[in-house]
C-alpha cells in the first residue's frame, strides 16, 4: 500500500469553566530555522562589520577636530559624504534584518493561542513572553471557516514574517473584513479547531 502518512496535529485544545482554548505551537521546520540561523549570523557580521567602518569614520573626524580646531569643514567632506552612505546602508541592512530575526524567534517558540467563550473570540500570537492579542465580540463574528490564503508568486517572500492575519488558514468576517489565523496546518486539523471554537461561540453564522 502506497501514500503519504497525515502529519500530527500541533495544537491541543483545553475546556475551560467559559469556554475553550486552543493553543497552536509553530511549526518547527529544522530546514528553515538552520537557513536562517545562517543568514543571521552572516547578517550580523556584515551589519556590525559596517558600523564598525561608521565609527572610525566618526572617529577620525572627532580626533582632527581636536588636532586641528581651525580646519575647515570642507577637509571632513568626503568623510562625511562616505559616512552618509554607510548610515543609510546600515539602515537597510537593520530593516532587511528584522522580519528574519521575527520568523527566526517564531519557529524557535512562537504560538498562537485562541479563546472562545459565549462573549468574544480572543487570538493571541506570542513569541516567550511578547504576545499581541486581539479579540472580537462572538456575536459579530461570520463566516468561520477553512480558506487556505491564495497562490501567489511571492510566497517565499511574504512567508518570512508567516503574518497570521494573511496567511492563516482560518479565516473570519468581522466589520467587513476577513480576519486569518492558524498558520502552517492542514485542513482536517484546521476543521478540528474550528469545530471546537464554534460550539463556544454565541450567535456565529457560519458561511
Amino acid at each position: 500500500m502506497s501514500g503519504t502518512n497525515p502529519q500530527p496535529h500541533r495544537h491541543t485544545t483545553q475546556n475551560l469553566s467559559d469556554g475553550v482554548q486552543v493553543v497552536l505551537p509553530s511549526k518547527k521546520n529544522m530546514l528553515w530555522i538552520i537557513w536562517l540561523g545562517i543568514w543571521l549570523l552572516i547578517w550580523g557580521y556584515i551589519t556590525g562589520g559596517i558600523g564598525y567602518i561608521l565609527f572610525l569614520s566618526l572617529r577620525i573626524i572627532g580626533a582632527n577636530l581636536v588636532r586641528s580646531p581651525s580646519a575647515e569643514f570642507s577637509d571632513y567632506t568626503p568623510i562625511l559624504f562616505t559616512s552618509f552612505f554607510i548610515i543609510l546602508f546600515l539602515l537597510l541592512l537593520l530593516v532587511m534584518g528584522i522580519p528574519a530575526i521575527y520568523s527566526f524567534l517564531w519557529r524557535i517558540a512562537g504560538k498562537e493561542v485562541f479563546r472562545a467563550t459565549s462573549h468574544s473570540l480572543t487570538i493571541a500570537r506570542q513569541i516567550f513572553s511578547w504576545k499581541k492579542v486581539s479579540e472580537y465580540p462572538s456575536v459579530s463574528i461570520k463566516g468561520l471557516q477553512f480558506m487556505p490564503p491564495r497562490k501567489s508568486f511571492f510566497v517565499p517572500f511574504r512567508n518570512i514574517r508567516k503574518n497570521p492575519e494573511k496567511n492563516g488558514v482560518i479565516v473570519f468576517e468581522y466589520e467587513s473584513r476577513n480576519h486569518r489565523f492558524g498558520l502552517e496546518i492542514e485542513e482536517d486539523e484546521a476543521k478540528e479547531i474550528i469545530s471546537a471554537i464554534r460550539e463556544r461561540l454565541a450567535q456565529v453564522k457560519t458561511g
